[in-house]
């Protein structure tokens, strides 16, 4: 629900702005903040970080629930463990 909400708020910001010419000069002068800030070293410098880190992860099937059953020992029910 929060992720429909958040879409028609940016959909209703994303008309507003561009519909007035003030508003399309704010949306131009932030998107090349945007830009400016992608640009900036110090944040490629990060995201070149991220991506080293993420390479590095080991993948360990198609969802989560592969990984989880592929972790459970043979002939388990799900059931509560042994005392």
């Amino acid at each position: 629900m929060s992720a429909r909400l958040f879409i028609l708020v940016g959909v209703v910001a994303g008309v507003l702005l561009g519909n007035t010419e003030q508003g399309r000069k704010l949306y131009t002068e932030a998107g090349k903040r945007v830009a400016a800030l992608w640009r900036d070293p110090r944040v490629q410098s990060r995201v070149g970080d991220i991506q080293d880190r993420v390479a590095d992860v080991p993948v360990l099937g198609e969802t989560a629930s592969d990984f989880i059953k592929s972790t459970r020992p043979t002939g388990d029910a799900g059931g509560t463990p042994a005392s």
